[in-house]
């Protein structure tokens, strides 16, 4: 069978699992950091041989990354030195003379349509991590992964179950997902030790191509699209976690 993964027309290798490719490489990129991280990979492509994603350095112009990213020039130059000192890209000069950034394969990765990803991160670069969200559950929803609670999702992003700001994310992800038809779920109940507790079971996970419905003119921020449209809904969905 194809190896959707390695489909460099098509498909981008991301990591499903967030904690070991960020504590690989001794950092967590966010912010800024990741959302160039992922605008490189989308733009690059793939070498199967020596197994990393390139891309020609004159192709990327910072000024141009920064426009489209919502980002400071300033700020893309010091995601660009992050992305280098942590070894997410690196240089590299060929016989030409032509310099190319060569990007790493995450060693756990699931395919995800390029359209896909490039969808999220024009409308959601200010939260990049809602990429890393899609990746993940994508390949949770791919493996028959057993469903997990709100716990459960935010330390397979390897961020800390005990904090509420981590679950409020999670949920924020979950919610306008769903509302743009990238994902759809349902809330089972399960036992274990006499004590019940609810967990997320994903029923779609749209990483093969953007759901026609989404709205490609809306131009508000993820926090927005959350606060407009699913505050309530989403206190709602917390209250039955």
């Amino acid at each position: 069978a194809r190896n959707m993964a390695e489909d460099s027309a098509h498909y981008r290798n991301i990591s499903s699992r967030p904690e070991e490719f960020w504590l690989e490489r001794g950092t967590r990129l966010k912010g800024c950091a990741l959302a160039l991280y992922y605008y490189l990979i989308i733009r690059s492509s793939w070498d199967g041989k020596e197994r990393h994603y390139y891309l020609k350095q004159n192709d990327v112009k910072k000024v141009v990354a920064a426009r489209e990213l919502g980002y400071s020039r300033q700020a893309i130059t010091t995601a660009f030195q992050t992305l280098e000192k942590f070894g997410f890209i690196s240089s590299w000069t060929n016989f030409r003379k032509e310099a190319y950034y060569k990007i790493p394969y995450p060693l756990s990765a699931q395919g995800v349509r390029k359209d896909v990803l490039d969808y999220l991160l024009t409308h959601f670069s200010e939260e990049p991590e809602v990429i890393t969200f899609m990746g993940l559950i994508g390949a949770e929803h791919r493996n028959g992964a057993p469903p997990k609670s709100l716990t459960g999702l935010a330390i397979l992003m390897g961020l800390d179950g005990n904090q509420q700001r981590n679950l409020n994310k999670i949920a924020k992800y979950i919610g306008v997902l769903k509302f743009y038809n990238f994902l759809d779920y349902k809330i089972e109940v399960l036992e274990k030790g006499g004590i019940k507790y609810n967990v997320i079971c994903f029923t779609k996970v749209a990483v093969n191509g953007v759901p026609s419905s989404v709205p490609l003119d809306d131009k508000r921020t993820l926090e927005q699209v959350y606060e407009q449209e699913l505050n309530e809904d989403g206190a709602a969905f917390f209250t039955k976690m």
